[in-house]
């Protein structure tokens, strides 16, 4: 690869990452035995205008989460000679004063690394300027129509399937379908293309993206999203949350200590 392909393939999945990077991760699994449709139909139930509204209660309800801390591991991967490979662990802080990220591992090439910073840039400048339910990502009537798919039945938790059709071009608007929890109304999975992709070097992006609780908070636990970038080829960047700090643990460490990994609320092991 020539030097004036690397700067090129730098920004291009800069751009990918970035604009995805507007979800706090996902493991995409196409598995039938986790993800099953009981009742995929499309008639809808007599009262769907107001399960739209539970969901939209339940998302606001989680807005108020502050002072907390993640851990995040990052994986970058591509096809091809072109591709970028990278793992990155990186600690993010969310408080009220300020969001803050700290880079704890990596490994790989050090533009997929590069890629990974601008990702947590992103992250904590968005998390500061606007809540979920601002968001592109807010499952709301102002941002998508929606239509109704039946039951269904993820990693075990009976849901409602909802169909998403974005009401405009945005590249943070997902087009696809989304898994409701029954008994909570809380958003369990979205996944589905981009409504706009982010850059002319990308044909289509594909997102996919987990909740789950953590600690008592219904938090994402897992991203991925997939790149058809021009003459590179296929691109990947998967996220997942390893750690979570409430925030009682938060307020009892010391700012002169440093970071001790390994929290009793949430460990997800690989």
């Amino acid at each position: 690869m020539n030097s004036r392909t690397k700067p090129l393939q730098i920004a291009v999945i800069a751009l990918l990452i970035c604009e995805v990077g507007f979800c706090q991760g996902f493991r995409h699994n196409n598995n039938s035995n986790k993800v099953s449709v009981a009742n995929n139909v499309s008639q809808t139930p007599p009262a769907f205008a107001a399960l739209i509204e539970r969901v939209r209660l339940a998302q606001l309800a989680n807005k108020n989460l502050r002072n907390y801390e993640l851990v995040r591991e990052y994986r970058i991967s591509g096809e091809g000679h072109n591709s970028i490979q990278a793992d990155v662990t990186a600690t993010l802080d969310f408080s009220p004063a300020k969001n803050t990220y700290t880079v704890e591992k990596h490994d790989g090439s050090p533009r997929g690394t590069e890629v990974v910073r601008r990702i947590l840039d992103h992250e904590v400048e968005s998390s500061s300027a606007k809540s979920k339910t601002d968001s592109g990502l807010a499952l709301t009537t102002a941002n998508y129509d929606f239509s109704y798919g039946g039951e269904a039945i993820l990693d075990g938790n009976p849901c409602f399937l909802l169909g998403l059709a974005p009401k405009r071009k945005d590249k943070e608007l997902i087009a696809g379908q989304a898994w409701i929890d029954k008994s909570t109304f809380e958003v369990r999975r979205i996944e589905g293309d981009l409504a706009k992709s982010p850059s002319m070097w990308i044909k289509k992006v594909y997102v996919a993206i987990t909740f789950g609780d953590v600690g008592g908070n219904w938090l994402q636990t897992s991203l991925n999203a997939k790149a058809d970038v021009r003459f590179i080829g296929t691109q990947t960047l998967t996220s997942n949350l390893v750690d979570f700090q409430t925030p009682e643990e938060v307020a009892q460490k010391s700012f002169a200590t440093a970071h001790v990994p390994g929290s009793s609320a949430f460990r997800q092991h690989p």
